[in-house]
């Protein structure tokens, strides 16, 4: 759970992310990110970064590909979401990236260094060490 703008926002094992008025404990949003039939879980904490509530899925033991997602922190609504894993328009991996060392130079490694499809179900971190991407805004 955290705190901030006279709000409260939480995480649910079921996938919702929910906003609570602090004052009154009336909810002003209540937000599914992710799909439990798939496995995904939500077992971190949010944390708010200016107007954007960053939440990601947890169940890297169920073969999950991990995500981070940027919540509008007034009305929930999704503004991005990167995945951990996969083509760069997914990892949001623009053309402003320049890595330094040759082996992360390429187009989409984030489905050329995994085995055969293996990057759809992976990459799940958020839950270990939270955040484990770059995050751009």
């Amino acid at each position: 759970m955290v705190y901030a703008d006279s709000k409260v926002f939480f995480n649910t094992l079921d996938d919702y992310t929910i906003s609570l008025d602090a004052s009154t404990g009336k909810e002003l949003w209540k937000t599914k990110v992710g799909d439990i039939n798939k496995g995904e879980t939500m077992t971190m904490a949010p944390l708010v970064v200016k107007d954007r509530v960053l939440v990601g899925d947890s169940g890297g033991e169920f073969g999950v590909r991990g995500w981070l997602t940027a919540l509008d922190i007034n009305t929930g609504k999704i503004a991005l979401r990167a995945y951990h894993t996969g083509p760069d328009a997914d990892v949001l991996i623009g053309q402003s990236f320049h890595p330094f060392y040759q082996q992360d130079q390429g187009k989409d490694l984030g489905i050329a260094t995994w085995p055969a499809d293996a990057w759809r179900i992976g990459g799940v971190q958020l839950g270990v060490g939270f955040p484990t991407m770059p995050i751009r805004t």
